[in-house]
């Protein structure tokens, strides 16, 4: 794995934050957090630019790997932003009974398709990766209370259940597996 970044402090096995007041993201950052993601048992990794959980604007960059369940849940109290950087994903929005309403395929700037999703209203979504690594920044209102997930599908650490779950709407959005 390559080095941590100097202003990265580590908050757990995959996720750090950012130190300093003024915060600067190169791609040596980006590939770090890949790295970590690829190598992490959840297959995912993330730095809270905004430093710590009180504050009131949270922006994140993250990555994800192919094939990382996220179980579909709300924002309840904010809009919320998604700019992929690096890689490809899909936006999965839901109906509250759990049907899909619809998809949005998101990638990098200098791609063909969207790079950039605002969500306005509270919506259940879930994000899956398409390319190898997907790296986006999230933003939403703070500070973080609690994550409202959906009762229609199954919790991560249910792995039987959600590895069908992710099977199944891989297999609804045509992502070849």
């Amino acid at each position: 794995m390559g080095k941590k970044p100097d202003c990265f402090q580590r908050r757990s096995e995959a996720v750090y934050s950012a130190q300093d007041s003024v915060v600067c993201i190169s791609r040596s950052q980006v590939d770090f957090l890949r790295n970590v993601a690829e190598n992490s048992s959840t297959r995912k990794a993330r730095v809270l630019l905004h430093g710590t959980p009180d504050k009131d604007l949270h922006e994140m960059l993250i990555t994800h790997s192919f094939g990382q369940y996220i179980q579909p849940h709300i924002n309840l109290n904010s809009a919320k932003s998604f700019v992929v950087l690096d890689g490809e994903m899909a936006v999965v929005l839901f109906t509250n009974e759990g049907a899909i309403s619809s998809d949005i395929r998101l990638g990098p700037f200098a791609g063909a398709i969207d790079f950039l999703l605002r969500l306005e209203d509270p919506v259940f979504h879930s994000i899956i990766p398409i390319s190898t690594t997907v790296t986006f920044l999230e933003t939403v209102k703070g500070p973080h209370v609690k994550t409202h997930y959906a009762s229609f599908a199954p919790p991560p650490n249910d792995i039987s259940a959600s590895v069908k779950y992710l099977t199944w709407l891989m297999g609804e959005l045509g992502i070849e597996q």
